[in-house]
């Protein structure tokens, strides 16, 4: 292989950060550095999904290992690897990709696996991150250990700066630019699904359906040991009788909980929980938190629905029915990006900066209701500017619109 294993690139994903973009993301298959090019750009220099790129003063396709393309994602198959034991977590070592994630328990040994990029990267016990994932495994040599555990595997190559795995020269279209790379901290590493691309929806995540465990009971037993008859002799204390308690004056009312027909966005799903879907919202009309529990529903983030609500404590709203699918609100967009994060653009108002009992400057926007950012304290603020926001928390249980971005 005369290529540079430092400098060569693979187009492992296709994703939509927002309507009508699509994008692939090229990862560096040493250091895990990730790149967001858009897909237009690559397919004119003969580039797709699943190809292995040189990257030196520009980007040429090499032959590297043979790919299968399932839906968006790009596997890389043959890859020959030995199955180690690194501070209690199973890793796969490879010369070409570093140490690959082992999702299943599997004796130690010579393996050819099939691997694939995960979404984020995935931080190990040892606090080495790693950036592929092996699917299909096959055992090539079996070769017992004497040892429990291994001495640490040394991360493939740390961060490598973009100065040096960066072309010298921009001189072609599909010359990537960074997206965070392997700075991004690490996440759950739920493989996306291999569904077709829902454009302006990202890529949903797919959690297994655990089949029931249906057990047989063999056997009878030990027998229940039978309580013999006791006589019950006198007759005891009486039982005093409750006394009849008068009530006096109606008391508080209970008050009726809120039904309403309201507006609300999909902001993330906890798939096939106990049978069901959570779908967690943001309600538009009241600029609060919701939740929709169906078995019969699945919605992706990003999806502006209304249904019938119920408010079950303050300004927390459960979705009693779906209704209908409605048009993305005027003055609201968005999209996801490649950690399944789900972000809104939208233009602020009533700017007022940090200072006294405010921690964050703050502001306001239709439909989000109070916005909160320390972003502003760095920018010239003007309100006619369009402003990119993500739910984050602050402190242990409470989250905030927050500005992350100037647009």
């Amino acid at each position: 292989m005369a290529a540079d294993q430092q400098r060569i690139l693979f187009c492992s994903r296709r994703w939509s950060p927002i309507e009508g973009k699509v994008n692939i993301n090229l990862i560096n298959t040493k250091t895990g550095e990730r790149y967001d090019v858009e897909e237009h750009n690559l397919q004119k220099d003969h580039f797709q999904l699943g190809d292995f790129l040189n990257w030196t003063d520009k980007l040429d396709k090499i032959n590297y290992f043979p790919v299968e393309i399932d839906g968006n994602i790009a596997y890389v198959k043959n890859v020959r690897a030995k199955l180690l034991l690194n501070n209690g977590s199973l890793v796969f070592r490879t010369e070409e990709f570093g140490n690959v994630f082992c999702p299943t328990y599997l004796p130690t040994g010579d393996y050819r696996i099939k691997i694939h990029s995960l979404i984020t990267p995935k931080t190990l016990s040892s606090g080495e991150e790693v950036h592929f994932e092996a699917t299909d495994k096959v055992l090539i040599s079996n070769t017992p250990s004497t040892q429990t555990t291994f001495a640490p595997i040394a991360p493939a190559l740390a961060q490598v700066s973009a100065q040096r795995v960066g072309p010298k020269s921009p001189v072609t279209a599909a010359s990537p630019t960074p997206s965070g790379g392997s700075s991004v901290g690490s996440r759950a590493s739920t493989p996306a699904g291999n569904n077709d691309i829902v454009k302006g929806a990202g890529f949903p995540k797919q959690n297994p359906k655990w089949k029931q465990n249906k057990k047989t009971v063999v056997g009878n037993g030990f027998p229940v040991k039978k309580e013999d008859n006791k006589v019950v002799v006198g007759e005891g204390f009486a039982v005093p009788k409750q006394e009849e308690k008068v009530v006096v004056g109606a008391g508080f009312e209970v008050k009726p909980q809120k039904t309403m027909k309201l507006r609300a966005v999909v902001l993330s799903i906890n798939e096939n929980k106990n049978g069901s879907n959570t779908h967690y919202l943001w309600i538009l009309d009241r600029h609060a938190e919701g939740r929709f529990v169906s078995k019969d529903y699945k919605l992706l983030q990003g999806h502006f629905f209304e249904g019938i609500f119920k408010e079950n404590t303050a300004n927390r709203w459960n979705c009693e029915k779906y209704e209908r699918q409605i048009e993305k609100l005027s003055g609201i967009d968005g999209g996801i990006d490649y950690e399944q994060k789900i972000w809104f653009t939208v233009t602020i108002n009533n700017f007022q900066p940090a200072g006294g009992n405010r921690r964050f400057g703050n502001a306001s926007a239709k439909y989000f209701g109070e916005i909160a950012s320390y972003y502003y304290q760095k920018i010239q603020y003007n309100n006619s500017f369009a402003f990119r926001l993500r739910r984050k928390g602050v402190g242990e249980k409470d989250y905030v619109w927050m500005v992350v971005e100037k647009l």
